[in-house]
């Protein structure tokens, strides 16, 4: 099977496709980073969050790249891309997708992080665990709908609830894969769930990631 994988160049994405990738055909098309929000979002909490991705994830080679694909394409927006020729793709971690794009699938299914039904929109997990929600701290695996965070689901896997903050999307780059492998290897038959679409979240401010950063990682 070819799919066609819509993510960015992070080092948790880059994990994610690398593993995939031993073991199908794959796509990679990045889109480039975002412009920031208008709002201060930065903290150091940021680069605690990177460290251990590339600790954890790249066993420590900060330049470590996508090591086996069939093609990859770079776009400035990931709805100008064209020219489809696999019917599913994976996104994981890109801008909001256009329904024109959608449309070009026969399947397009997002990796979320955080439960849909309780946390849509940025930084899910960070504000589940702000909220001490820690059950609901995970990955969902669903369809894409115009409408961000909304699409059915096919499965929700947690992630340990008694992870410490640095290694929360780590954690969640290993379970996307999980996800991922099998729906691939035909574990959730299909499955559609729907269900009430949960609180939209911006991304989270740099005060409140100061706050989870003094309080759950520099106090220790």
């Amino acid at each position: 099977m070819e799919i066609d994988i819509l993510t960015t160049l992070s080092p948790h994405h880059i994990y994610f496709c690398n593993s995939l990738a031993k073991e199908y055909k794959v796509n990679i098309v990045l889109e480039e980073p975002r412009s920031p929000s208008y709002y201060d979002t930065s903290d150091r909490l940021d680069d605690l969050l990177l460290e251990t991705d590339i600790k954890t994830l790249l066993n420590n080679n900060k330049l470590e790249g996508f090591t086996s694909y069939n093609s990859i394409i770079e776009v400035e927006n990931i709805n100008n891309l064209k020219d489809i020729n696999s019917e599913l793709s994976i996104v994981y971690g890109t801008g909001i997708i256009k329904k024109d794009l959608i449309s070009q699938y026969k399947v397009m299914l997002n990796l979320h992080g955080g439960d849909p039904s309780k946390y849509r929109g940025l930084d899910t997990n960070l504000w589940a665990f702000f909220h001490s929600d820690f059950n609901n701290m995970g990955v969902a695996l669903h369809h894409v709908s115009p409408e961000l965070d909304t699409g059915d689901l096919i499965q929700f896997m947690n992630i340990d609830p008694a992870s410490k903050l640095a290694e929360i999307r780590a954690k969640s780059a290993v379970v996307s894969y999980n996800l991922v492998k099998n729906y691939l290897d035909g574990v959730y038959d299909n499955r559609r769930i729907s269900y009430t679409p949960g609180r939209y979240y911006r991304a989270m401010p740099s005060a409140i990631k100061k706050f989870l950063r003094e309080n759950h990682i520099e106090s220790n």
